[in-house]
């Protein structure tokens, strides 16, 4: 999902000057590539700016690899084309999932959605009742995060599909500090939120979005709000023990509870060593935890 679709215009704002210190320029394109000699090249822009480099890298997204699948004479678009049960229209013995797999339209190119598949998938052909007890696939919600030196952002959902069907938007900016939070919320529910320089609460309010969580009328301002001390009116400590924090390593709020610290949760579970967004949620489950004896 490019970021411009699910940022808003402060939250990309805020994100521009994040992107430009890291030495990317925008709002330009090239005109003509220029070849100067064996592995020089320069590019012609429309902004009258001939930049000489020794590398041209065409960035325009992943391309499923289908050739297998297409060769066995299953339905391709895209994707390899799966039902709810993540199998091939085409043939219901054949499974597919990840980046491969086109469910509703769509190809996810994330870790997280290849992850709920493949447990989905794997509830699905261990269930040998031959009902539909099974839980299906769905469709996955968006999550994405990009993490690179000077800028940090997540965006959970489509805002503006959100917004337009009803959803209120909770926003707090502070342009000074590069920092813009805003969650759309619908029914007392997280639909979708954008988290711009800021990612302390990334892993909590993932959470409330993931489970559906009915929040109180002043718990989603709380959540966009700086860190407080450990347990002054934190959210976390509810957590249920079988809450996902850390989607990059598939770790639970139970299991970081029974960590005794923040190093023993990194050695012993992986959650943090990701993309690092959970790593506020995991400290305040470990200060709001009883000491072990």
């Amino acid at each position: 999902m490019p970021a411009g679709v699910g940022t808003s215009g402060p939250a990309g704002a805020t994100a521009g000057p994040g992107v430009a210190g890291g030495g990317v320029g925008g709002d330009v394109r090239v005109l003509d590539p220029l070849p100067r000699h064996p592995g020089r090249f320069a590019l012609r822009l429309d902004n009258g700016v001939t930049l000489d480099t020794d590398l041209v890298v065409l960035t325009a997204g992943g391309r499923p690899s289908t050739a297998l699948a297409r060769g066995a004479g299953l339905e391709v678009r895209r994707g390899i084309v799966v039902d709810d049960r993540l199998a091939s229209v085409t043939d219901p013995a054949i499974h597919a999932i990840g980046d491969c797999a086109q469910h509703d339209g769509r190809v996810t190119g994330f870790v997280p959605p290849a992850w709920e598949q493949a447990g989905i998938l794997a509830g699905l052909l261990a269930d040998r009742s031959g009902d539909d007890g099974a839980q299906t696939y769905d469709g996955t919600r968006i999550v994405a995060r990009l993490r690179a030196t000077g800028l940090d952002v997540a965006v959970l959902g489509d805002a503006a599909a959100e917004i337009e069907a009803g959803g209120e938007v909770v926003e707090v900016a502070n342009p000074i500090a590069g920092s813009h939070r805003r969650l759309v919320v619908r029914d007392g529910r997280i639909v979708a939120a954008t988290l711009v320089g800021d990612l302390s609460r990334v892993g909590l309010i993932t959470q409330h979005f993931d489970r559906g969580t009915v929040l109180g009328p002043t718990e989603p301002g709380a959540l966009l709000m700086p860190d407080r001390p450990a347990g002054a009116g934190s959210t976390v400590r509810t957590l249920p023990d079988d809450a996902e924090v850390c989607a990059c390593a598939g770790v639970s709020a139970g299991r970081i509870r029974g960590c005794s610290s923040f190093e023993q949760v990194r050695a012993t579970t992986r959650a943090t060593t990701g993309c690092g967004g959970c790593a506020g949620t995991v400290r305040e489950l470990l200060d709001t935890t009883p000491a072990h004896a």
